[in-house]
């Protein structure tokens, strides 16, 4: 609890009042009435509150609490814990907000390749080869588009659990970005690389993902 709550150990009693003088003005009302629900019925209780430090800043906390009675069924005392979870509240918020990003991008490649695929299944007859090159491209292109979303994604989730190994080898950088822009140049706006040969000792996987993220929010 010192440590939590910003403190020199022992510097100060923590007492019931101590804490709840410390928690967020906006949530005191439920920790009583929780507390005092908990005396009347002899029962546990568990619930997720803030709390403002002394510098302003406030902290996500999860409290349990049990009711300890006699043997004639009175309230002696309450035992509790108190953990911080500010950081996996936040862990849990970015990812939450990342997978509705995710799924909100998949939703436009995946209605193109839907509309070109069908575009090809009911008009083929009457398009040209051309027509039907530009439409396949297209399929490709918006495919691809998946895939790098739903690589960023699995990476998160690899992050996450510290599951990410770096695979350094020697690699000629240079050709790798003329490779990578040279996948782009159907697109709208021409790419042109202008770079020194540089060879470098970097994951190759990783450094061709970065790159054409860049490449791709550019265009975009």
């Amino acid at each position: 609890l010192y440590r939590i709550f910003g403190l020199t150990p022992q510097s100060v009693a923590i007492t019931p009042d101590f804490v709840l003088e410390r928690i967020h003005p906006d949530d005191r009302s439920l920790i009583d009435e929780m507390v005092r629900r908990a005396y009347a019925k002899r029962q546990s209780f568990g619930l997720e509150h803030r709390i403002v430090l002394a510098d302003g800043r406030t902290r996500l906390l999860h409290g349990r609490g049990h009711v300890m009675v006699d043997v004639s069924g009175e309230p002696v005392r309450m035992l509790g814990t108190a953990q911080d979870i500010t950081e996996r509240q936040q862990a849990e918020t970015l990812r939450d907000d990342i997978l509705s990003a995710v799924s909100h991008e998949l939703r436009t490649p995946l209605a193109s390749v839907l509309n070109f695929a069908l575009t090809l299944r009911e008009g083929r007859p009457g398009l040209r080869e051309q027509g039907v090159a530009r439409i396949v491209d297209r399929i490709v292109e918006q495919t691809r588009r998946i895939d790098r979303l739903l690589s960023d994604l699995l990476e998160l989730d690899r992050f996450r659990h510290d599951r990410v190994v770096a695979l350094r080898e020697p690699t000629d950088v240079t050709r790798l970005i003329e490779q990578i822009a040279a996948a782009h140049q159907g697109s709208a706006h021409a790419i042109d690389v202008s770079t020194e040969p540089t060879t470098a000792n970097v994951d190759t996987t990783q450094v061709e993902r970065i790159v054409d993220n860049l490449v791709v929010n550019a265009v975009k």
